[in-house]
């Protein structure tokens, strides 16, 4: 079988939802008979979930489907990135991010969510959790040094603490290299624009659409 028609098989297990022992079978069959991790990445997985990603928006599907394409990417990638470790490749990470859900909050389902998207879009993510001070932020921050801050409140009683760490970014004097960005049930454009945040979304596509025009890499 020639790479084209496994990178046409990817993308049609991306599409289709298939589960973990389809595409782990294609995978590692695709890796047997010589194909390029990489460009089973480039060729294969990326076209696939841009696909999902552009129905999505149209609301052709919905947010099951696109979970479960992402699983199918998440799959793969498990098999597929030792692979380029192994063979001294570099799969290419549009940059480092750090995501948690404020203090006060426990909630994190939709947290769970944009991330998994934003590491099939190529993100290195660092999930601090839920109920993540100000000072919890700012730590990691210094360990870090992401080029993305994503804070989440899900609950009206706790939007403010996103306030408080933007305000502590700002007079940590971090501000200058770091994209803040708000979500969760509780905050709104409206929100984000009157706290000085660079961006909001209200589902994980636009999210990682809009975090990757902050970034400047569309």
């Amino acid at each position: 079988m020639e790479d084209t028609e496994y990178y046409e098989k990817i993308i049609n297990a991306v599409n289709e939802y298939r589960e973990d022992s389809f595409v782990e079978s294609l995978v590692r069959k695709a890796l047997s008979r010589g194909a390029d991790p990489l460009m089973l990445i480039d060729k294969g997985l990326m076209p696939g979930i841009r696909k999902v990603s552009d129905c999505f928006s149209t609301g052709t599907i919905y947010l099951p489907e696109l979970m479960l394409s992402a699983k199918v990417m998440k799959t793969a990638l498990k098999i597929l990135e030792p692979e380029i470790k192994k063979n001294k490749q570099s799969r290419k990470i549009l940059a480092r991010a750090i995501m948690g859900t404020v203090k006060g909050d426990v909630h994190d389902v939709g947290k769970g969510i944009v991330i998994m998207m934003m590491e099939v879009a190529g993100f290195e993510v660092y999930d601090l959790g839920i109920d993540i001070s100000v000072e919890g932020f700012l730590q990691a921050i210094d360990k870090y040094h992401p080029a993305i801050v994503g804070a989440g409140a899900f609950l009206s009683t706790t939007i403010g603490e996103q306030k408080k760490v933007i305000e502590a970014i700002n007079s940590s004097k971090k501000r200058y290299d770091i994209k803040y960005f708000v979500g969760g049930t509780a905050a709104t454009k409206d929100w984000a624009d009157e706290i000085g945040a660079d961006g909001y979304a209200d589902n994980a596509i636009d999210a990682v659409k809009k975090m990757k025009n902050a970034l400047g890499v569309i």
